[in-house]
Formats: C-alpha cells, sequence, structure tokens
C-alpha cells in the first residue's frame, strides 16, 4: 500500500516543479501538460516546430533537472540524431570482447538509452529509416532483443524533439514515419511566434535583462525526484477504469476516425497527425488513469481514484496534435505569411474542432461511485510490490526508537543528520510502528533545523573570527545531506544562509584594516603586503562558496553582492597601487630628471610583475579579467609619457623609434601595450619634433660648391620630419591593414589628419622650409656655375670639378628630394599645392642640366673632330 504521506510529498514536489515550468515558459501549457501526462503514464512526447523556439531547453528543463535520491544526478541519456547516426550509438557500444571469444554481438545497452530512466532525442527526423525502426522497438518495448536473450532497460519516458513540420515529415514518408508517431503517446507543435506580443516581451525580460515575475524564484531550482515519479506513477496503476469508460471510449475513438477520414477528403492538404490504431485505444487507458492523478494532483486533490467522463476532455493531448489555444491559432494566423507554417497550423485547427465537435457528441457517460473503503481494505490485505519477497522484519524491543530519541537532545549537525537517516530508514521498511517513526523523523528533522540556526546565528556573532565562523557554517551546510532522507529543503535554506554570510563580509570590505589608511608616504613593498591580505581573505571566502557548490563559475552572474564586492577590491587595491606607482616615478624623475622614457618605465618592471600576480588571482576570483593594471596604472602612463617627451631639448629622430619600441615592448609584457592611444603618442611625438626643429631656418651657407653642399647636409635634418611621424604612426597603431600597401600609408595620412590645426600646420611648414631650402640651393648651385663666359673645355672643367653631377648623380640629390616631396604630398595633404611647385622646379632643374651636359660633351666632341678631319 502506498505511503500517503509519501504520496502527498511527491504530489507537492510535482506541482511545484510544473507550476516553475509553466512561468519560465510561456505559450507551453499544453506541451508541459503533455510531458507531465507522459511521466506519469510512461509514456513518450514528440515536440516539433521551427528553429528558435526553445524546444530542446525545455525539454532539458524537465528531465535534466528529475534526479535520482541516491545520487543527486539525474538519469538522462541525451543524443542529437543525424544521417550518420548509427543503432548502437541509440542500443549501446558492442562488447568486441565478447564477440571475439563467442561470435556473438552483444551490446553495453548500460551505455545507450536502455541505461537511462530518461532519453532525450534532438532532431529525431533527421536520422535514417532502419535507425528510426531501431528506435522504434526500445521505445515500444523499452528492451534489446538479442537471439535468445532479452534485455530489459531502465528507459520509461523519452522526449524528442524536430525542427521539421510534422505534417511535411508524415507527408513525405507516410508508412515509416506514421508508425513512428503511432509508439509516441504525445506529439505536439510549437510555432514560431507568440500569440500575445507581451510574452516576447517576458522572454526578453527573463533571459535578457534577467528580470523574474512578481512571485517567481527565479532560475528554476524546484525539485523533483525519479523516486517521486515512481510513486506517482504506482498511484496511477491504482486508479480504476470502469465499463462505461471503456465504452464511451470506443464511440469517442470511432467518432473521431470517421471525422478525420472526412477532412481528408474534403482537403487533400490536409494530413492528419495520426491514424487511430488498436495501440492507440489501448494507450488511451493508462493514459486516462494519468489524466486522474494529474487533475488529482493539479486541480482537484479530493476526486475519487477513478476514470471520469470529464477526463475525457484531456484526451485531445494524446490523440490529436497539440499547441496553441484555439484563440491563440487564430491570432497566429491572422499575422503569419509562411506557408509551411500555416499549413500547420490549419491542420492543428482543424484536429481541434474535430476532437470538440466529437467530444460534444458523446452521450453523458454515467460512471459508478467508487467505494474507497472497499477498495482500501483489500489493498491492505494485497501485499505491496515492494513488500513482496522481503524476509520479515525480526521482532523488535519494546521501545525501539529510545536510543535515537536520546540523540535528538545533540546540537551535532553531522549527528543530527546521521540519526535523520536511520529513522527514515526505519521508515521505509514499513511495519506497525511506521506512525510512530514517521513522528520521530519530524521531531528529528525539526531538532536538525533548530541545531543549524544555531549554527548560522553563531556564524554571524561580531566577536567571533569571521573566518571561523563561516568555515563552521560551510561544514553544517554541506553535512546536512543523507541518501536516505530527503533534507532539499533544509539544506537549501543553510546554504542560502552561508552564501548570505560570505557575500556580507565580502561586501563590508573584508580583509581591509585601519591602518590601511595612513598619512605616510606610499611604499610598493607596504601596498603588495596590504593587497596580498585582502586577496587572501576573498580567496578563502571563495573556497568557501565552492564547498557550497557554487563551484561551476567563480562568479555567477546571479551573485551580485559577491561580483560587486570584488569590483570594489579591484578598486581599492587601484587606488593603493595609483599611490605608490606616483611616488616611484616622482622619486625617480627627481634624482634623473633626463631619464629616458624607457627607462623610466623599465624602472617600474619589477612593481608591475606584482601586480601582474595580483591580477591574475583577481581575475580567478572574478571570472572575468581583471582590470587592476589599467586602474592602477594605466591612467597615469599617458601623462608620464608626455612629460617625459616634453622634457627632451634634442630629438634624435632615428633613435626616437628605438625608444618608442623599448617603451612598446615594456607596455606590453606588462599587459598594458593599449594603455596609450595611438592618437596620442603620434601627437606628443609630433610636439617634440616641432619643439626642437626650427620652423624657418635662417641660411648661413653663401658657397656654392660641393664643400657648400655637403655642409647644408649636415644642417638640415637627414631624416623627414613626416617620415619620423609616418614611422611613429605605424609602430604605434598595430592594427593589420587589409588591401594594398597604399590602404596603409592612407591610415597613417588619417592618423597625421588628427593632429591639432596648429600642429599640424607647424609640421607642415618645417617640412616645406626644409623642402624649399634644399632646391633652392640646388638651383643657385647650378646658377653659379653657369654665370661666367668660360670656354668648353674650361666650363666643362668647372662643373666636373665642382662635383654637381655627384651630387645630383651619385648622391641621389634630385632623387631623394622628389622622393620626399611626394612622401610630404601623400601624408600631409594641405601641403600638396607647394609640394607641386618644388616639384616641378625640380623636374625643370634635372632637365637644364641634363641638356647642358649634353651640350658640353658634345661641344667637345666637335671641336675633337673637327680637329682631327682638319
Amino acid at each position: 500500500m502506498l505511503d500517503p504521506l509519501r504520496v502527498e510529498a511527491a504530489s507537492s514536489r510535482f506541482r511545484a516543479f510544473f507550476d516553475e515550468l509553466r512561468g519560465a515558459f510561456f505559450e507551453r501549457e499544453d506541451v508541459l501538460r503533455q510531458i507531465a501526462l507522459a511521466l506519469l503514464a510512461k509514456e513518450h512526447a514528440l515536440i516539433t516546430g521551427p528553429p528558435g523556439t526553445a524546444k530542446s531547453q525545455l525539454s532539458h528543463a524537465v528531465i535534466g533537472r528529475i534526479v535520482c535520491e541516491q545520487t543527486g544526478s539525474p538519469s538522462v541519456y541525451a543524443r542529437q540524431v543525424t544521417e550518420s547516426t548509427v543503432q548502437t550509438d541509440l542500443i549501446g557500444p558492442v562488447d568486441f570482447k565478447n564477440l571475439m571469444e563467442t561470435g556473438r554481438t552483444t551490446h553495453f545497452t548500460d551505455e545507450g538509452m536502455l541505461g537511462a530512466a530518461h532519453a532525450f532525442l534532438d532532431e529525431v527526423f533527421d536520422g535514417r529509416d532502419m535507425l528510426l525502426r531501431s528506435a522504434l522497438n526500445i521505445l515500444q518495448e523499452r528492451e534489446l532483443k538479442q537471439g535468445t536473450k532479452v534485455t530489459r532497460g531502465q528507459i520509461e519516458v523519452a522526449l524528442m524533439t524536430s525542427n521539421r513540420y510534422i505534417a511535411d515529415v508524415i507527408e513525405q514518408s507516410r508508412e515509416t514515419l506514421l508508425a513512428f508517431v503511432d509508439r509516441i503517446a504525445f506529439v505536439s507543435f510549437v510555432p514560431r511566434g507568440f500569440a500575445e506580443p507581451q510574452n516576447m516581451q517576458r522572454v526578453l525580460e527573463r533571459h535578457v535583462a534577467r528580470k523574474t515575475d512578481e512571485g517567481s524564484k527565479g532560475p528554476l531550482d524546484a525539485l523533483l525526484t525519479i523516486q517521486d515519479v515512481d510513486v506517482l506513477q504506482e498511484l496511477v496503476d491504482g486508479v480504476v477504469v470502469s465499463e462505461p469508460i471503456c465504452d464511451g471510449l470506443a464511440k469517442l475513438l470511432d467518432s473521431i476516425g470517421t471525422e478525420l477520414n472526412s477532412a481528408v477528403r474534403a482537403d487533400p492538404q490536409f494530413v492528419p497527425t495520426r491514424y487511430l490504431s488498436t495501440r492507440t485505444a489501448v494507450r488511451c487507458g493508462r493514459i486516462l488513469r494519468a489524466i486522474a492523478v494529474y487533475d488529482r494532483i493539479f486541480e482537484r486533490p479530493e476526486r475519487p481514484m477513478q476514470v471520469l467522463g470529464e477526463d475525457f476532455d484531456w484526451l485531445r493531448l494524446h490523440l490529436i496534435l497539440s499547441g496553441p489555444s484555439p484563440d491563440h491559432v487564430e491570432a497566429l494566423l491572422a499575422r503569419e505569411t509562411d506557408p509551411h507554417e500555416r499549413r500547420q497550423l490549419d491542420i492543428l485547427r482543424t484536429e481541434r474542432e474535430i476532437f470538440d465537435r466529437c467530444l460534444a457528441g458523446l452521450p453523458k457517460i454515467e460512471v459508478p461511485k467508487l467505494d474507497e473503503s472497499k477498495r482500501k481494505s483489500k489493498k491492505e490485505d494485497t501485499p505491496s510490490s515492494d513488500q513482496k519477497g522481503k524476509k520479515q522484519a525480526p521482532s523488535k524491543p519494546a521501545d525501539p526508537y529510545a536510543e535515537l530519541r536520546a540523540r535528538l537532545s545533540s546540537d551535532d549537525v553531522a549527528a543530527l543528520v546521521k540519526t535523520c537517516g536511520d529513522i527514515a530508514g526505519m521508515v521505509a521498511q514499513g511495519g506497525e510502528d511506521n506512525v510512530e517513526a514517521q513522528r520521530l523523523l519530524q521531531e528529528a528533522t525539526a531538532a536538525l533545523e533548530r541545531a543549524t540556526a544555531k549554527a548560522s546565528l553563531t556564524a554571524s556573532r561580531a566577536n567571533r573570527e569571521l573566518l571561523d565562523g563561516i568555515d563552521q557554517l560551510v561544514a553544517v551546510a554541506v553535512s546536512v545531506n543523507d541518501d536516505r532522507v530527503s533534507l532539499h529543503a533544509l539544506a537549501k535554506g543553510l546554504r542560502a544562509r552561508a552564501r548570505s554570510v560570505i557575500d556580507e563580509v565580502a561586501r563590508f570590505s573584508a580583509g581591509a584594516r585601519a591602518g590601511d589608511i595612513s598619512t605616510e608616504p606610499p611604499d610598493a613593498t607596504a601596498v603588495r603586503e596590504l593587497s596580498n591580505r585582502r586577496l587572501q581573505m576573498f580567496e578563502l571566502l571563495d573556497a568557501a562558496r565552492r564547498k557550497l557548490g557554487d563551484a561551476e563559475a567563480p562568479a555567477h552572474p546571479r551573485d551580485e553582492v559577491w561580483r560587486r564586492a570584488l569590483v570594489d577590491l579591484e578598486d581599492d587595491l587601484a587606488t593603493r597601487w595609483d599611490a605608490a606607482f606616483c611616488a616611484l616615478v616622482q622619486a625617480r624623475l627627481a634624482a634623473e630628471p633626463s631619464s629616458p622614457l624607457p627607462d623610466v618605465l623599465g624602472g617600474l618592471a619589477h612593481e608591475l610583475s606584482w601586480l601582474d600576480e595580483l591580477a591574475r588571482r583577481l581575475t580567478t576570483l572574478r571570472g572575468e579579467r581583471s582590470a587592476l593594471k589599467a586602474k592602477a596604472f594605466g591612467g597615469r602612463l599617458g601623462d608620464l609619457v608626455e612629460a617625459l617627451m616634453a622634457r627632451i631639448e634634442h630629438v634624435d629622430r632615428r633613435r626616437l623609434h628605438q625608444e618608442i619600441d623599448e617603451v612598446l615592448a615594456i607596455l606590453e609584457r606588462a599587459d598594458l601595450g593599449r594603455a596609450i592611444a595611438p592618437e596620442m603618442w603620434l601627437r606628443w611625438s609630433a610636439e617634440a619634433l616641432v619643439r626642437t626643429s626650427p620652423e624657418t631656418p635662417e641660411p648661413t651657407i653663401h658657397v656654392y660648391d660641393h664643400h657648400g653642399y655637403r655642409r647644408l647636409r649636415e644642417e638640415v635634418e637627414r631624416v623627414p620630419l613626416a617620415f619620423t611621424l609616418a614611422e611613429v604612426a605605424l609602430r604605434v597603431d598595430r592594427t593589420p591593414t587589409e588591401g594594398p600597401a597604399s590602404a596603409g600609408l592612407h591610415r597613417v595620412a588619417s592618423r597625421l589628419g588628427e593632429l591639432p590645426d596648429e600642429l599640424r600646420s607647424r609640421v607642415v611648414a618645417i617640412e616645406l622650409s626644409r623642402l624649399k631650402r634644399s632646391v633652392a640651393y640646388l638651383e643657385e648651385w647650378w646658377d653659379h656655375l653657369c654665370e661666367d663666359e668660360l670656354s668648353v673645355d674650361e666650363r666643362l672643367e668647372r662643373v666636373v670639378r665642382s662635383k654637381f653631377f655627384d651630387a645630383i648623380w651619385d648622391e641621389a640629390a634630385l632623387t631623394r628630394t622628389a622622393l620626399e616631396i611626394g612622401l610630404v604630398a601623400d601624408l600631409l595633404p594641405e601641403a600638396a599645392g607647394s609640394c607641386d611647385g618644388l616639384r616641378a622646379r625640380l623636374e625643370a632643374l634635372e632637365e637644364r642640366t641634363r641638356r647642358a651636359a649634353q651640350a658640353l660633351l658634345q661641344q667637345r666632341t666637335d671641336a675633337a673632330w673637327a680637329a682631327a678631319v682638319s
């Protein structure tokens, strides 16, 4: 006989479990009813509909959370079916050892679908026909036949999903798939949209904003065990089905079959989801029993345990395709445009209309009243399945509970948990003293609650070491566990209390001391010790959280208090390290004001490595990348670089690139490579270069010869300012450039275009001044060579002796100047007009000098020829 208390507890948890699901999955009422009935009746369910409608999520939310009381884990076989899925994937791998030894093929069925109480098959129609036939036998028979050997499985309920429309599936392969669907008791269709627009808003609020409905507990956490479902399934077995119910069922099935056939003849597009076989009729009996239990759990707890005429209304969940309500179907059809979706909704509507019409035409069924007293006495005389085959318990002493009762005065939580388990074991055995055992179990549970409450209060006392109190409370929370008794609610509450205490300690500056705030100058070593102490406290708190089972993510998104406390800790440490770095830099610059930038930053490498280790520990605690280093030093880094570059009195343009590379390497090693924006690097470099470069240098060379040209080259910067800035831009901007090389040059020009207008104007002026001076000197030099009236030999000798052509040809003065003019025009578009003029002058000079050289050589050749032939 079933224990009423056990039935009531199982019913309560079953009801809470599905009520919670209804609050999380909107417009899925019929689907959830089907799954609940499938669990009660040990049947299978198929959920169809387009992708993205949470079919798999809903399935996992059910069978993925029904746990075994002994293991605390679900018993689920899950598989996504594809074209490559084979029979052994469902049944279990082949025992090759047995195959080699005996030549017989056997399977490890405990690794397949038969080895779990529940199964989830995703995209079930994507498998091949042979695979579906194998699945058919397992689903229907729940056993594997291997010759003379039959292996029974644990499988009770399978939930299946498919992204395909059931009408299309059946139409394409009617014989195979209709037989498959016939073995599935419940088939549903989930449309791609919501009939009520506000439900989409509720989904977004729940899953995106993580907002829950008023009264909702948030994440799904209701408990349901496999043993609870077993109790309710046994209750289903005891429901009475009378003869009038059988007669009425036969008439209903006949009427529905006739109507479905008429609908097919009237509309060729109509494809019935089912055909009503003898298997369907027999299965209706067990489903009606499950409906009676479902009704008792959710609607009418006082109803008799027999099938009534009004239970036929819920047979639609089995006999036709289920889905949105009639009102919702109309709303969906009003705005749906997809032909496949519309067709499936039309079929769903037609089948519902047929069922409602047939049910309304069914004569009223008079069911004889059930005599519960006779039924109970009969059950009491008959041993239950649990009691069959058991040995009689030995005779008990006069008071078998005396010793257990004495143990209830203890405050030792672990001892009380064991006591609860011992009493629960006696309750499970039954017997004439079962009522007393149940009462004692209630007393033991109450004693355990008092002891855990005391431990919880003790952990909160301010005059205790907080960590000691937390450790004690966590140990108590973890110890409240015994496979023989359900202490889920107590354990859950105690763990919640322990988490609350941990969060409170973390929130209010855990590990902080008054001495952390001092008037003394900050010292990096002292700040390191402070940081280590604060982090150690949080690491101990995190270890306690993990003992409570919060180890899946170091900081779950729901743990807002813990997350906020870690952010505050990071900010506190960043403030201390900021002060320490400021003191270090201040001391270095005071001692060596002219220190190069790489030397100043390199001197902080030791402290930055400390900061790396602290950031790594913070990252572990937070579960996301720590910003400690950026907060502690990144904000000051730009100011430091700007200040050091402002102190430069002379910029070695070749050395500048090397120094920037060294600084970038230091920052990359310190994981601060992006702390300074590329545009700031470019701006500070331009300011330093402009400040140390004369914009319009006074001409100091009035001698136009090769020696004067060399002096000009020494006075003018060999590396153009534009080229230097382009090198800086390319070094500090590490973003890869797609496309031709010109794309990179264009990006450099864009970077230079971001310089302040005044600064960019000065860069243009300096570059144009340098180029004009070079072009003007070459022009003056050539004009000086051509100013006197000389003979051909004398002029040729003057030109050769001046080394003018050495400069423009061998030393590529014209080519180099032309390239520099082009670079300035490309990088500084506002200088393009002036650059065009300079290039024209350069081309004219090249033309003049080339023709003059040709003329001199030709004249000398003509003179020599004339002398030879005269």
